[in-house]
């Protein structure tokens, strides 16, 4: 009965579906980027603690190791325990985080 109230209401689902399409061309256009940075920030996590307590908590979030698997963190892997479930090394986690996080993206969608 509002025109009012729901010419905003419309304006505001609009923005959110055009804030949504911006969303989804962004993360097409920069998913190579994200990889290569992840993948540089693995590179120094072994002299930055903060950034090696963010990996482990990431990897134990999402049950994974590395960006693209296990592989990623070479010799070091052996004593990031985040990349094994419960801390034991006889059961590694062997998707990467790009696979974990790309089926979070698939079930929140």
């Amino acid at each position: 009965e509002n025109r009012c109230l729901l010419g905003t209401f419309f304006a505001f689902v609009f923005v959110l579906f055009l804030l949504l399409i911006v969303g989804i061309i962004l993360v097409f256009v920069f998913a190579g980027d994200a990889e290569t940075a992840a993948k540089a920030s693995i590179d120094g996590a072994s002299k930055n603690t903060e950034l090696m307590e963010g990996w482990n908590s990431f990897q134990t979030a999402f049950k994974c190791c590395g960006v693209t698997g296990p592989e990623d963190w070479g010799i070091r892997i052996l004593g990031i325990t985040s990349c094994f479930e419960d801390g034991d090394i006889t059961k590694p986690y062997t998707d990467g985080c790009k696979v974990a996080v790309t089926k979070m993206f698939w079930v929140v969608a």
